[in-house]
């Protein structure tokens, strides 16, 4: 089978599921959808299982956050603070251009929590992420900043706004956003006297 049969595959079942759920797709609409024979579709994945791994394993941004450089320049509490936050937007922007991924991955793994496994590593490649900006960013840290608990915090406010901001619960401009983004990391920075905030 060609890469670009496969991609149809695993885009159709995307499509499909997306609106029905899995449970609601068939293997027959997926491979009429693919323009390919359903005896491929088997015999490639191995059915609606198989795909769905092949799906959120190449539909996940796993990769893209790992490669992101979560070096801060911890030189001035003003560089710390905006290399925390460009790495939040990073995660912010990611989400936001694919949602409707975040949003199947979530809603079928509450279904089928057997797709937990599948769908870890990107929460935790952010978690790692955050943990490696915070870590560069110690020396300009609050020593009463819990790392752990800051990483939580931020990858919570990020992920849960994004779906937020997704689903319409809530609406957010651009520039407000990154004003939310600021505000949470403010209180992470251990400012000098007279020094921005």
């Amino acid at each position: 089978m060609t890469e670009a049969a496969e991609t149809r595959i695993v885009r159709a079942f995307f499509d499909l599921a997306g609106r029905r759920g899995i449970d609601g797709t068939t293997t027959r609409e997926i491979a009429r959808r693919a323009a390919v024979n359903e005896v491929t579709l088997f015999r490639q994945f191995g059915g609606k299982a198989g795909l769905t791994r092949e799906a959120l394993r190449r539909l996940m941004p796993v990769g893209l956050i790992e490669a992101y450089p979560a070096e801060v320049d911890a030189s001035t509490p003003e560089r710390a603070a905006a290399g925390l936050v460009a790495c939040l937007s990073f995660l912010r922007d990611l989400l936001r251009d694919r949602p409707e991924v975040l949003a199947f991955a979530l809603g079928e793994c509450l279904r089928h929590p057997e797709l937990a496994a599948e769908i870890a590593p990107t929460p935790r490649a952010a978690k790692v992420l955050l943990e490696r900006a915070l870590l560069t960013a110690a020396p300009q840290l609050r020593p009463e900043v819990d790392p752990t608990a800051a990483v939580l915090c931020l990858q919570g406010l990020v992920f849960m706004t994004g779906l937020w901001h997704q689903t319409g619960m809530v609406t957010l401009p651009e520039a407000e956003w990154d004003a939310l983004l600021a505000a949470a990391v403010r209180p992470l920075i251990a400012w000098k006297k007279g020094g921005a905030q």
